[in-house]
């Protein structure tokens, strides 16, 4: 991982810390991986015939 990368994401970091705590992020990790999962297995189906 390049330097540039980390100090970007400190700088993402810092600015988006209070998303990543709290119900709210949560609540949207819940969502996601329930999204995750119907996308995943929509896509496996379409795969698979």
């Amino acid at each position: 991982m390049r330097s540039t990368r980390r100090t970007e994401w400190k700088i993402h970091w810092k600015k988006y810390k209070h998303l990543y705590k709290g119900n709210r992020m949560e609540r949207r990790n819940k969502w996601r991986c329930k999204w995750d999962d119907k996308y995943i297995l929509d896509s496996a189906q379409k795969v698979g015939g």
